[in-house]
Formats: structure tokens, C-alpha cells, sequence
């Protein structure tokens, strides 16, 4: 994923900012509105990691660049 917006960022680091609330919300609802199913998988170093599968590439996008800003399902 090749996603920067250093205004969301600082958005969601700055509690005090106008637009934090609404943008956490929206994350938040993306975890609720989803049918995005996660399956536990191990590395070939044993490592676990969870990976996200979906029936729709747009669903899943929207899911991982969720997690990439903190917000894991």
C-alpha cells in the first residue's frame, strides 16, 4: 500500500483537532461495516501475522489501509 497524508495523520495524533472525532468515527465504522473475514497465518520464519480476505478488492483496500492507521479488525 502506498498511502501519505500527513493531514490525516496529524488529524489523528491531535485530539484537539476539529476533524478528530470524525475521522476516528468513520475508522470506526469501517470495522463494524465490513464482511472482510481475518485468518491467522505464520511466516516461514514461525512468525504469526493476521491477514484480511474479502470478495471484493475495494472492501479489502478500504479495511487494510484502516489497519495501516492503526485501526485492526
Amino acid at each position: 500500500m502506498n498511502f501519505d497524508d500527513p493531514e490525516l495523520y496529524e488529524t489523528l495524533a491531535n485530539p484537539q483537532h476539529e476533524n478528530h472525532k470524525n475521522v476516528k468515527r468513520f475508522l470506526e465504522a469501517i470495522g463494524i461495516c465490513h464482511t472482510v473475514i481475518t485468518e491467522n497465518k505464520k511466516t516461514e520464519n514461525k512468525e504469526n501475522f493476521v491477514q484480511y480476505n474479502a470478495s471484493s478488492p475495494d472492501e479489502l483496500a478500504i479495511v487494510n489501509g484502516a489497519r495501516h492507521l492503526g485501526f485492526a479488525f
